[in-house]
């Protein structure tokens, strides 16, 4: 009974920081992800921020130069 206790012992924890090891890998892994769609998340933000602003620039150029050409 003393080696089977030994063996059951040594084989719960070897599946025990074996299970924390995959936790961990996987919160890791997780986190990877998220901050990587974060990151594509904020390039597109800025990209259709300056498109807006390249759009606003447009129009008051436009906006100007009809005026002058009415005139």
């Amino acid at each position: 009974l003393g080696l089977y206790a030994e063996t059951l012992v040594l084989t719960v924890a070897i599946m025990g920081a074996v299970s924390a090891g995959d936790a961990v890998r996987a919160r890791e892994e997780t986190r990877r992800t998220r901050a990587a769609a974060q990151s594509r998340l904020l390039a597109m933000e800025r990209r259709q921020a300056a498109q807006a602003e390249r759009a606003a620039i447009a129009r008051e150029l436009h906006d100007m130069i009809a005026h002058s050409v009415s005139m």
